[in-house]
């Protein structure tokens, strides 16, 4: 499931786009810290 719509099913936001600017730089840092 795309993050945009994993947000809009939880969030039910008046923008449900607003998420999509920050996926790259969270998998990024989810990544980075996944296994330490």
């Amino acid at each position: 499931m795309p993050l945009t719509e994993a947000a809009q099913t939880v969030q039910v936001s008046a923008y449900p786009d607003a998420y999509a600017q920050w996926g790259k730089q969270a998998a990024e840092i989810v990544a980075e810290h996944w296994n330490k």
